[in-house]
């Protein structure tokens, strides 16, 4: 039984914001925005928004259900929309980190008219960046309701819709399957050396940090970060073998700051670059 079914009462939210003429001309305005990591959460109970909303999860789980996804656990980087009349329930966890936009106008149905916002695409893994560039845009803008502010609050909500999209793009085109995190690996294993291997992998394959990570981990059981160090670890055994020096061995795997590679040395193998060297050198 899910928590849809029943004869629980179904409670509309109260709207924040009244919009202005400009606003309503205009067809999108912000209701509210919001953040929250309070342990002592309400309980579960059904609601229609009457506006649309996003969620991010940024630290922590929440539990969700509504008819399209049923019940289903939010985890970091997840991110939610509800529709006006959408019947949802969402409970965040005691150590949940949450963050919401909520707005509304006309041209939200010409939105789902032309499919880009509908109940079968409402859920979206990896949303942290875009949701978080919009939180801090709104943030700046909310509470100046001067002409150019009230049209720069659109652009951020059209923009911010945008950027889901392509994320929901992004995993209908195979993100996070065995082939594409193969082709993550190849990256990985030919550019560990790299300084900003980690930063330049999210960018070529244009997907968050969170979400990979976390697909990262299920594919391959450790995180890059770990991978690197491997990769970076075991070339460096070789090249101590064949009779390198420590600093040089350092620099050619992509420590430039010898100490640091070796205690990192240390820690992975148990011995340190020295004794390994005399030993097998």
């Amino acid at each position: 039984m899910t928590l849809l079914s029943g004869k629980t009462k179904v409670s509309t939210e109260e709207r924040f914001h009244t919009p202005s003429e400009i606003e309503r001309k205009l067809g999108l305005w912000i209701d509210r925005i919001g953040a929250s990591n309070n342990p002592h959460r309400k309980k579960w109970r059904r609601r229609t928004l009457g506006m649309y909303g996003i969620t991010l999860i940024e630290a922590g789980s929440a539990l969700f259900e509504c008819e399209a996804t049923g019940r289903i656990v939010l985890l970091p980087g997840d991110v939610v929309i509800s529709l006006p009349k959408m019947i949802t329930f969402y409970k965040p966890a005691e150590e949940c980190s949450d963050k919401w936009i909520i707005w509304d106008g006309s041209e939200n149905a010409t939105l789902e008219k032309i499919g880009v916002l509908n109940n079968s695409n409402i859920l979206f893994h990896g949303g942290e960046n875009v949701i978080n560039t919009a939180y801090a845009l709104l943030e700046k803008l909310t509470g100046n309701d001067d002409v150019n502010n009230i049209i720069l609050r659109k652009s951020v909500i059209l923009e911010m819709i945008v950027g889901l999209q392509k994320l929901s793009c992004q995993n209908k085109k195979g993100y996070g399957t065995k082939s594409h995190m193969e082709k993550i690996v190849s990256y990985l294993t030919a550019n560990y050396a790299d300084d900003n291997v980690i930063e330049n992998m999210f960018a070529t394959f244009q997907i968050s940090p969170t979400h990979l990570r976390r697909l990262f981990r299920r594919s391959a059981g450790q995180s890059p970060h770990q991978l690197v160090i491997s990769l970076r670890i075991s070339k460096a055994k070789e090249l101590l073998s064949q009779g390198i020096s420590i600093k040089e061995a350092s620099r050619m795997v992509g420590y430039e700051d010898v100490s640091y590679f070796i205690r990192i040395f240390r820690k992975v193998t148990g011995i340190s670059p020295g004794n390994f060297a005399s030993t097998y050198s």
